[in-house]
């Protein structure tokens, strides 16, 4: 078990660095999403570059393009669902478009992230767990919720579903980083002159 954590801890590095708590669960079970038509569309904050896109697949899954201010894009598949009357997307990434053989994507383990969202006319709220708050208190409690810390300052959540969604329930106002303030992208007026 622990190789195996050690061998996630190296590919989840990029993760831990971009700033989410990783999770090896998701947070919702396929019978627990729902879909909200407000979320697709393409959402930005006015004083950021970054651009994000939903698209429906089907009733129960979104694609979603993240790029970064940088210019640099993600792709991910997003489930929503609801916990105590509040709203969350699991994000999961897409597999990526690797060259190297089987043997060497096998030890690839991609991780589930969570965030809070809410969506408001053309507003669009989004709150990532904040990872040194998480952190803290698993810390403080650590028999809260299963958990491994990896190297300094990583940490991997490997609880199952349903305690994540408890734990969520009981925390999400402790763990939780400021909100980010996002609007709908609206498609540019073809006779507007820039």
């Amino acid at each position: 078990m622990k190789t195996k954590l050690k061998i996630i801890a190296f590919y989840l590095l990029a993760v831990l660095l971009g700033g989410c708590v990783p999770s090896v669960h998701p947070l919702f079970d396929a019978n627990e999403t729902i879909f909200d038509a407000n979320l697709v569309g393409q959402w930005s904050d006015p004083n950021s570059k970054d651009l994000w896109t939903f698209t429906g697949v089907n009733d129960k899954v979104y694609n979603l393009t993240y790029i970064d201010p940088d210019g640099q894009s993600g792709n991910f598949i997003a489930t929503l669902g609801n916990i105590a009357g509040n709203r969350y997307l699991n994000i999961f990434p897409e597999a990526p478009k690797l060259t190297q053989n089987d043997y060497y994507k096998s030890h690839l383990i991609s991780a589930n992230s969570f965030i809070k969202v809410k969506t408001t006319g053309d507003g669009l709220t989004a709150q990532i767990l904040a990872p040194d708050k998480v952190k803290k208190l698993l810390e403080e409690k650590p028999a809260i919720l299963k958990h491994e810390f990896i190297g300094d300052n990583g940490l991997l959540l490997t609880a199952p579903t349903k305690e994540l969604q408890k734990f969520l329930q009981k925390y999400d106002s402790d763990i939780l980083d400021s909100p980010k303030k996002m609007y709908r992208v609206k498609p540019k007026d073809a006779n507007s002159i820039e």
